[in-house]
């Protein structure tokens, strides 16, 4: 407690008058700059009146997200895995495929890592269906290295058009650990009309898709708006998509800017003409239906290789269920659904139903039209062909009125002449 003297120039009161009684102090609270530190961190991470232990772990996941976005691509991948070390086993089409060659790998903002296969080799071609015959994979999670935020263990998946940008966090199946997770899929080929007939996306991704090594897609439309959108109203972006052009993404534990995100993000879900931009589908797309099933891996009597030295049996098959997993992804038929919009009604269409009219209200047909216009053209034919000739003068006949003027009797004078 500190007491103001004032200096002796100035002052007029007792020394009584000056000291500070106890019951005139008002209560003060000082906060400290750790505490105050610690406060405006838990609002950054969303932990402020949450005590629900579901709902602290999903915010703990977000900002994980939000606070591996800081790293670089370089500190990104070695806290990742690897895809040798990922992918034990894998076959395709009945033959052993090369994991190193025939995986991309890429980093996704909320699974990490993430290996896809196909994508280098091109058009391949599946000889027969079945899952003898599609991609199997024996992978191994390794759950030891797993953080307490992991709910589940296994295998996140989604099938996808090569050229096409996957999105497992809301497009993806999950294959936990211990099963053969089988995947059959149909394809379905479907070639849409652009305008005037419909509305879709022909000339394929603008600008301002963010996914810019990628074919345009609907869903990525959707995540290139609300990126453009939080980096032009909270100066960032999400980190749980790429960055808008130049703009970078927002800091973990910047209350400002996460309460920002969290509030555009709201106003984009229920409003989204606020976005200004309209996501239509692509003209020409390939969509894989997805039908799932599972059985328990491995059975007693099956292959037990690949276990640490000096595991017995009954161990080794406790560890391959708890930290391996088998997924087969398969084509269930050859064949394919071919969706073809065509025009409901088009010029053809058009000229037929016109015809038809006139037949029945005016009684034309192909005949009679045929004869009108040789009938027109005759008559024109006539009119300038007249105007050509020339009339020749009429001439006197004497001989007629010679005889005309003979045929007569003329009694003049008492005489007659007779021819």
């Amino acid at each position: 407690m500190c007491v103001r003297i004032d200096p002796p120039q100035t002052n007029a009161t007792t020394l009584d008058d000056r000291l500070v009684k106890f019951w005139h102090i008002q209560p003060s609270t000082t906060v400290s700059p750790t505490i105050k530190r610690k406060e405006e961190r838990d609002k950054a991470y969303g932990y402020t009146g949450v005590k629900d232990r579901i709902a602290l772990r999903a915010k703990a996941m977000e900002n994980i997200i939000f606070a591996v976005d800081a790293l670089t691509e370089e500190q990104k991948w070695k806290i990742s895995y690897n895809k040798s070390d990922f992918i034990v086993k894998c076959s395709f089409n009945g033959r052993e495929c090369n994991v190193k060659h025939d995986f991309v790998e890429y980093l996704d903002p909320t699974y990490g890592a993430c290996f896809t296969y196909g994508q280098k080799l091109g058009n391949i071609t599946n000889e027969r269906s079945g899952p003898a015959y599609g991609l199997r994979l024996e992978v191994f999670v390794n759950v030891t290295e797993y953080l307490p935020t992991t709910e589940a263990a296994g295998v996140r998946l989604t099938v996808h058009a090569t050229d096409e940008q996957p999105f497992p966090d809301t497009l993806g199946f999950s294959a936990p650990t211990g099963f053969v997770s089988s995947f059959g899929i149909k394809l379905k080929s479907m070639v849409r009309l652009p305008a005037p007939y419909g509305d879709c996306v022909k000339e394929g991704k603008t600008e301002d898709f963010i996914y810019t090594k990628k074919a345009y897609n609907t869903e990525g439309c959707q995540r290139s708006c609300i990126q453009k959108h939080l980096s032009a109203t909270c100066g960032c972006g999400d980190p749980r998509f790429p960055p808008y052009r130049e703009s970078k993404n927002c800091p973990v534990d910047d209350p400002y800017k996460r309460e920002c995100i969290k509030s555009e993000m709201h106003v984009a879900t229920r409003d989204s003409k606020k976005l200004g931009c309209s996501c239509k589908q692509p003209c020409n797309q390939d969509v894989y239906s997805v039908s799932y099933s599972a059985s328990r891996w491995p059975a007693i009597a099956g292959d037990l290789s690949g276990c640490p030295l000096g595991m017995s049996a009954h161990h080794c098959l406790g560890y391959k269920r708890e930290q391996g997993s088998m997924i087969e992804v398969y084509f269930e038929q050859l064949n394919y659904e071919s969706l073809l919009e065509s025009e409901a009604y088009g010029w053809s269409n058009l000229l037929s139903d016109f015809g038809g009219q006139l037949g029945l209200w005016m009684g034309v047909s192909v005949i009679t039209i045929g004869e009108v216009a040789c009938f027109i053209f005759e008559m024109f034919i006539s009119i300038f062909s007249a105007k050509r000739v020339k009339r020749r003068p009429a001439r006197k006949s004497f001989s007629s009125s010679l005889r005309c003027s003979t045929d007569y009797n003329l009694n003049k004078d008492g005489f007659n002449l007779d021819n």
